[in-house]
């Protein structure tokens, strides 16, 4: 007698099986964990991604703040004249991070380390300053971001720094999670064999 064989015998079995290994408590739990594991660590990536921006863009802002005010204060006891070497001080200053001034005149002139620019007033960035201080740098990263006052005599003082630093410190807390969620997924099954 010829016994009845169906080619898909064998499929419905591994499905079977397969069926039962996902309903089973055991690939629940681990289903869970893992979710868990993976909710938990992009969390722990926006936290510190956000952290150290913020403290970061605080820093860069609070700094402007301070030397807006000090300019501020040279003008209101110097005029425009004092103001100008405020802000030649500045460009040859070799402590901290570099800071850029353009100062605008009702007369229309304009003098600082900033080409002329369609300034706003207060907290602005402007991607089509150009900032970069080498044809070899990365246009793309060299945002200005500042800050422009109105002063006594209907000038404009606008203040501001290089997103480079920031966005550089971005780019590396992304890389160093890209990298660690690598060697957490892969590197155990590498061991493996």
């Amino acid at each position: 007698m010829l016994s009845s064989f169906t080619p898909y015998a064998g499929l419905d079995m591994r499905s079977d099986r397969l069926t039962r290994t996902l309903r089973s408590t055991a690939f629940r739990l681990a289903a869970a964990s893992t979710s868990l594991f993976i909710a938990s660590y992009v969390v722990v990536f926006a936290i510190t991604f956000w952290v150290a921006s913020d403290a970061l863009e605080s820093q860069r802002r609070g700094a402007i703040e301070q030397e807006l005010a000090t300019m501020e204060i040279r003008f209101t006891h110097g005029g425009l004249s004092e103001l100008k070497q405020a802000i030649r001080e500045e460009n040859t200053a070799v402590s901290g991070f570099p800071i850029f001034a353009l100062l605008q005149t009702p007369a229309g002139s304009t003098f600082g380390n900033i080409p002329p620019l369609n300034v706003k007033m207060g907290w602005s960035d402007y991607p089509d300053a150009d900032i970069s201080t080498s044809p070899l740098e990365d246009v793309d990263e060299r945002i200005l971001t500042g800050f422009a006052k109105k002063l006594g005599d209907g000038s404009i003082l606008l203040v501001g720094f290089d997103r480079f630093n920031i966005i550089e410190t971005q780019e590396a807390i992304v890389s160093a999670f890209g990298w660690s969620a690598f060697a957490i997924l892969f590197l155990p099954s590498v061991e493996a064999f």
